[in-house]
C-alpha cells in the first residue's frame, strides 16, 4: 500500500475532525510527516480539494502533536460535499507488516460522533483499495487497528514477488540441491508489477 484514506463514506455528516493519524510497521510510525491534504476521492482523481473553507489543515494529521485537529466540513462549501483525508507514504509497504494503525479522535464537546461513517482505507500506488476497516458506528476517544481488524480487499502489491532467472538454459545449477542466485543467476525483487 502506498496511501492511507480516512474514507467519508456514510453521508449524515460532512465533518472530519481527528487529531492525528498514526499507522505503525514495527515501532516506526511511518506516517509521520507524510504529505496529507483533504480529496473529494475517486471523483476528482484524489487530487487536494480546491474548495476554500477547511478549518484546520490536512497536514495536521501527521504532525505527531496530538493537540493539533484535522478539520473540514463545518462551515461554507465544505458542508455539503463529503471529503476524505489522504495521507501519501514514501514508498509502497505491505500490508502484513502493519503493527498497528491509530486515529486519535477530536475530544473536544460532542465532536467525538464527527467520525463516524468513516473507514479506514490502504490505497496501492494506483489508487486501488487493498485493506479496509469496518464502518465507524461509534464514538471513541481512540480507534486502534491491525491485522485481526483490516481486511485484505487485494492481493495486489501486498507482497514483494522474487525471481530468479538461469543465464546458462542448457543445464540447471544447483548448489546443494538448491538454487543459488551467486551462481550464474539473475535475481530481483520487485516491490511492485503494473498489471
Amino acid at each position: 500500500f502506498k496511501h492511507i484514506v480516512l474514507f467519508r463514506e456514510n453521508l449524515s455528516s460532512y465533518v472530519l475532525s481527528i487529531r492525528e493519524l498514526e499507522l505503525y510497521i514495527g515501532s516506526t510510525n511511518i506516517a509521520l510527516n507524510a504529505n496529507a491534504i483533504f480529496t473529494l476521492g475517486e471523483t476528482e482523481n484524489w487530487q487536494a480539494t480546491t474548495l476554500s473553507t477547511i478549518t484546520q489543515p490536512a497536514s495536521n494529521a501527521t504532525d505527531g502533536n496530538q493537540n493539533s485537529k484535522v478539520q473540514i466540513g463545518f462551515v461554507g462549501d465544505t458542508r455539503t460535499v463529503p471529503h476524505h483525508l489522504l495521507i501519501s507514504l514514501d514508498t509502497l509497504y505491505n500490508y502484513n507488516d502493519i503493527s498497528s494503525v491509530k486515529i486519535f479522535n477530536d475530544t473536544y464537546g460532542s465532536n467525538t460522533e464527527l467520525i463516524q461513517g468513516c473507514r479506514l482505507i490502504l490505497l496501492d500506488e494506483s489508487y486501488n483499495t487493498v485493506v479496509t476497516s469496518d464502518l465507524i458506528n461509534k464514538s471513541q476517544i481512540e480507534y486502534s487497528y491491525d491485522l485481526n481488524n483490516l481486511y485484505q480487499v487485494s492481493s495486489i502489491n501486498t507482497s514483494p514477488i522474487f525471481y530468479i532467472i538461469q543465464k546458462n538454459v542448457e543445464e540447471i545449477q544447483l548448489d546443494n540441491g538448491f538454487l543459488n542466485p551467486a551462481d550464474g543467476y539473475i535475481s530481483s525483487n520487485i516491490a511492485s508489477c503494473p498489471i
